[in-house]
């Protein structure tokens, strides 16, 4: 493992950070995709001391106490992985506040029926991060 790229990675999830606090976006949980968004999810949940969920614990989020939620993930292509999260949220309730948090939007090819709201880079291609082994 290049220590760079850990590095670079750190940056970036430190730029995301700050791009929530200066854009105000509100949020009291966290939802993180699953595998990579992990590592972002767990940082900003730190961070910001508050909890973070995996996609499989949706339902368990107490819909009394949380209505602001961010989805997090280190990146999105599609978008897809977005849209399934925020409909199985939505579907345990509809009053939820939802924004979306990536590091990295690799090409253009995301879906029109969703919306990213803070990135820290766009790409033209694919990026390799720094725990991927193959």
């Amino acid at each position: 493992m290049e220590i760079e790229k850990v590095i670079e990675y750190h940056n970036d999830m430190v730029s995301l950070r700050n791009l929530l606090i200066v854009n105000r976006i509100d949020f009291e949980c966290i939802v993180a995709l699953k595998r990579s968004g992990w590592i972002l999810g767990s940082y900003l949940s730190n961070y910001f001391d508050i909890p973070v969920f995996s996609e499989s614990e949706i339902k368990s989020i107490p819909i009394n106490k949380y209505k602001n939620i961010l989805i997090v993930d280190d990146k999105v292509c599609t978008g897809h992985s977005f849209i399934k999260c925020r409909n199985k949220l939505l579907k345990h309730n509809i009053n939820f506040n939802i924004n979306n948090a990536v590091l990295y939007i690799e090409g253009n090819k995301i879906s029109a029926s969703i919306s990213i709201h803070q990135y820290v880079k766009k790409l033209n291609q694919s990026k390799k991060m720094y725990y991927e082994t193959y």
